[in-house]
């Protein structure tokens, strides 16, 4: 059965081709001058010549693996057909992720409410997600096949978005007050540490929050339908991705004696999926268009791993520093590493547009939506409820607070990919 591809390139990106061939293997170039290239041809002549080229019994393998087949949505190959070739795409990716949520972290208010939450109070940073702005990545795939006929092959890919950060600097020169809130559950009451305060402290806060995410997935591709300018295939092998998030915080207060407190509190989270992963792409190609529908769903384990830091550093003037253990939200009650072991799943929908630019270069302009269950991230496990005994190294009297509860919650991404792929 042979068949004419709706694609026609023209004579240049012919012509461009064969000097390319000519310099680098004048030997390919001798094998694909037969008689059925002419270069003096027209148009429609060389389309001629690529039906030849795309004929199941010429372009697809009679001579070269054997046998002749219906490929489907094999590539454009008029020069020299191949028993096995492969397809790079390069994406730049523009993606959104979920914000990690947080408490109120820094306030400000009038000097009788001494930065307490309240009705007078205003929330400088926290109290909403926080690095949910976009930012860039890129995606590798590789895809091998092990025939012409592209019935089966390996396809491999890898995901990175760059890091995205949420930075916080707050300063106060003593004539405002600066504050971190807490609920002191030694009175029961809404409390704050004072950075800056009329004619008592002055001080600053530096918050950063940040996070990043990458992934590799390895599969086994099979080809599942094929019709002229349709093809079904299924997806199935490994998946990895990794979510790491950070929240730091750095405060100082100076007294008018000239005595410094500053307090350190760090939240790490980072959640490692690994894990079987199937699916199904869909791919429709006509007049140099085509369409792709990719569904995936990794299903596996995600181990969670959270970090919790804290450290108070008290200089007095001619006297070394002081440090001793827990910050603020951070203190030896919740101070450590935990981790656990969760099933999760790893929904994935991508919807992809490509134009053939050359023979062999296509452009493609899609939209990935991800999904993962069960993460865990830096604000969620922050517990609120502080004993101020524990303070500047204090010991311990009465409950253990703040303490560790693990919190997990949804996440998504998405976004807008552009690429090219080249196959050969």
């Amino acid at each position: 059965m042979t068949y004419k591809r709706t694609y026609t390139p023209p004579v240049a990106c012919r012509l461009l081709t064969l000097t390319l061939l000519a310099v680098l293997s004048p030997a390919a170039l001798a094998q694909t001058a037969s008689p059925h290239l002419d270069l003096d041809a027209d148009e429609s002549s060389l389309a001629d010549e690529i039906e030849h080229y795309d004929s199941p019994a010429t372009g697809c393998g009679a001579d070269q693996c054997g046998g002749g087949c219906d490929h489907g949505l094999a590539g454009y190959r008029p020069l020299i057909p191949r028993c096995s070739h492969f397809q790079f795409r390069g994406e730049y990716l523009l993606w959104w992720t979920d914000g990690a949520n947080t408490p109120p972290l820094v306030t400000t208010s009038p000097p009788a409410q001494a930065g307490v939450l309240g009705p007078n109070t205003s929330i400088l940073f926290g109290g909403a997600p926080v690095t949910d702005d976009s930012r860039s990545g890129g995606r590798l795939t590789m895809t091998w096949w092990r025939g012409p006929c592209e019935t089966s092959g390996l396809m491999f890919s890898h995901l990175r978005l760059g890091q995205e950060s949420t930075p916080y600097r707050g300063v106060s020169d003593g004539t405002a007050v600066l504050a971190r809130p807490f609920f002191n559950v030694t009175t029961g009451a809404q409390d704050a540490r004072l950075i800056g305060f009329p004619a008592a402290f002055s001080g600053s806060v530096a918050i950063d929050a940040t996070t990043e995410m990458q992934g590799w997935e390895g599969m086994l591709r099979r080809s599942l339908l094929r019709r002229p300018g349709f093809r079904t295939d299924l997806l199935f092998g490994y998946r990895y991705n990794r979510l790491a998030d950070a929240l730091i915080i750095n405060d100082s207060s100076t007294t008018v004696a000239g005595t410094t407190v500053a307090v350190f509190d760090r939240f790490d989270t980072e959640n490692l999926f690994h894990g079987a992963t199937v699916g199904v792409l869909l791919e429709k190609r006509a007049r140099g268009w085509s369409w792709e529908l990719l569904m995936k769903l990794g299903v596996g384990n995600t181990r969670a791993e959270v970090l919790i830091d804290g450290s108070t550093t008290t200089t007095v003037p001619a006297v070394l520093p002081v440090v001793t253990a827990g910050g603020l939200l951070a203190q030896p009650t919740n101070m450590g590493t935990y981790s656990r072991n969760d099933f999760t799943m790893i929904p994935e929908l991508g919807l992809t547009v490509g134009y053939d630019l050359a023979p062999n270069l296509r452009a493609t302009l899609g939209y990935t939506l991800l999904y993962w269950s069960k993460v865990a991230r830096p604000g969620d496990q922050i517990d609120f409820d502080v004993n101020d005994s524990q303070f500047s190294g204090g010991a311990l009297v009465g409950a253990p607070r703040p303490e560790f509860s693990w919190v997990t919650t949804d996440f998504f991404a998405q976004g807008v990919n552009v690429g090219l792929e080249y196959e050969f």
